[in-house]
């Protein structure tokens, strides 16, 4: 990366000094190495040399906060409030028992659904494939779906997904590790991608969301 930014540096001079002396590149072209250079490239390139210097500390703190939480081993709820999910809900599942963090409960709410979600959910229930399944004959919205799951949470920290989500592997641990990091992290938020490997037809891809920590 180094190398690439000197070159780059080495091509601006050489663009100058070939066509233009000194005196009127600095009078043309003043913004740009007065405003410009320092806003957009030497400032990148001081945080890059930070970043460079600070990489080993960082990662090390990284490691002392792994371990203190996997020491503390809370309990985590995993909340997944949706309507008419049912679909999504093993999928779902079956990549939280994949997961590297294994002391989680799984909270399903079942927003006022009309196919066969309470089915599926209650079988799963008791399979033991999920801890608890609630369900609101009058369907209220997400953010009412998930008060209701939050009341009946136990965890220390709260995982609010979409039902149709499936996780990387760490995921669970990425969210929590930056809570013993720094005790100034109330909440961490993660990058979703739309999987379009799965298709309903030739010319309608089916989404789903796969969240990256």
């Amino acid at each position: 990366m180094m190398d690439f930014c000197f070159d780059i540096i080495e091509n601006i001079i050489a663009c100058f000094t070939r066509n233009l002396s000194w005196n009127a590149a600095l009078s043309t072209y003043w913004f740009l190495f007065v405003i410009e250079f320092p806003r957009y490239y030497l400032l990148e390139f001081i945080i890059a040399i930070w970043y460079k210097i600070t990489f080993r500390s960082r990662e090390k703190k990284r490691a002392i906060a792994k371990m203190k939480l996997y020491l503390e081993n809370p309990l985590i709820t995993i909340l997944a409030p949706g309507k008419n999910e049912g679909k999504h809900i093993y999928k779902l599942v079956k990549s939280l028992n994949e997961q590297t963090y294994r002391n989680y409960e799984i909270i399903i709410v079942d927003d006022g659904s009309d196919d066969a979600t309470p089915l599926i959910c209650r079988n799963l229930e008791k399979a033991g494939y999920i801890d608890l399944y609630l369900r609101s004959e009058v369907r209220g919205g997400k953010a009412s779906a998930a008060n209701l799951g939050v009341h009946y949470a136990r965890g220390k920290y709260i995982v609010h997904l979409d039902a149709d989500s499936s996780l990387d592997r760490d995921a669970i641990e990425k969210i929590l590790i930056p809570f013993y990091y720094d005790s100034k992290i109330k909440a961490v938020g993660g990058c979703v991608k739309v999987n379009t490997s799965v298709f309903r037809s030739p010319k309608q891809p089916k989404t789903t969301r796969n969240n990256h920590l």
